[in-house]
């Protein structure tokens, strides 16, 4: 009877297990079909508008995992206003963490996911930003001045006009949103805002003189960790633009070569005209090396 009773227990226990462990599989299960139906309900409104099913279908995949990458070689600037609206929406979407995004439009779980301090960090950081890139247009405010600045912020890297004429300020703006970039957990590039967040909180012990004692094991952690990052990201574009610089000879500014860098590391797509298929083999080789260490994050 006894060896029964143990048995019992044993089975309740396993089954429980079982069912955490099919419990922990549920939800990115559900996360990767949200994802996919994303995918599809996009591509439904864009070919509700001036795209053809085969751009529709591109754009969706691109815009979806902020790749960037369009059908046509002008990118968004052919298509109408109302593709513009929808793909800057949407990339908004996908910028955001996928977990987070689900239990909001899925879950309505609004209370406590609106209240993340990341989404709430990257809420600021892109509407300071944002007033800061209207203020400096100079009235020129339009649905492609603010489709480029989405697309930076985001990192997708699709534009609807070219960006070599902007002013140097614009420039400066959307550079700095590229290289914050957006949540841990999206698709989106750049240092993503858990760094962001570590940085402030060393920031912030730094200026009113808070000992690390007085944030948790994994606070520390997390701002050592962060901390390495952005060093890493900065040494790094600092050696690329030294290197960019001595090869161009001086013939290319400073200041377009720091752009293209960043948006490289930042998986953006972005460019000010420094890399292009003229460009030479060794340069072409830094960039894919600057995409592929900003995709996996080293630092």
């Amino acid at each position: 009877i006894r060896d029964m009773d143990l048995l019992k227990k044993i089975s309740r226990y396993e089954i429980g297990m079982e069912f955490k462990k099919n419990e922990n599989y549920k939800k990115p299960l559900q996360v990767a079909i949200f994802y996919l139906s994303l995918i599809i309900l996009l591509y439904i409104l864009l070919i509700k508008g001036d795209m053809r099913r085969w751009e529709s279908a591109n754009h969706a995949l691109t815009i979806i995992s902020t790749g960037g990458f369009s059908t046509s070689n002008s990118s968004f600037s052919e298509y109408s206003n109302y593709s513009k609206v929808v793909a800057l929406l949407f990339m908004i979407v996908s910028s955001l963490n996928l977990y987070l995004v689900f239990d909001i439009l899925i879950k309505f779980n609004f209370k406590e996911r609106l209240k993340n301090h990341y989404l709430k960090q990257y809420f600021y950081i892109t509407t300071v930003g944002f007033v800061l890139f209207c203020i400096m247009c100079n009235e020129r405010l339009t649905i492609d001045f603010l489709f480029n600045y989405i697309s930076a912020s985001t990192t997708t890297g699709l534009s609807s006009e070219r960006i070599e004429n902007y002013d140097t300020h614009l420039i400066f703006i959307m550079g700095a949103i590229m290289f914050f970039g957006a949540m841990n957990g999206s698709t989106a590039g750049g240092l993503k805002q858990k760094n962001i967040y570590s940085l402030y909180l060393a920031l912030k012990g730094f200026i009113f003189n808070r000992s690390l004692k007085t944030y948790s094991d994994k606070e520390i952690s997390n701002i050592k960790r962060s901390i390495s990052s952005i060093f890493s990201w900065i040494i790094m574009i600092g050696l690329s633009m030294a290197f960019f610089f001595y090869f161009s000879k001086g013939s290319v500014s400073l200041k377009i070569i720091l752009f293209d860098t960043v948006s490289a590391l930042a998986n953006c797509g972005l460019s000010r005209g420094f890399i292009n298929y003229e460009s030479n083999e060794a340069t072409k080789a830094i960039f894919i090396l600057l995409m592929l260490i900003g995709r996996i994050n080293i630092s």
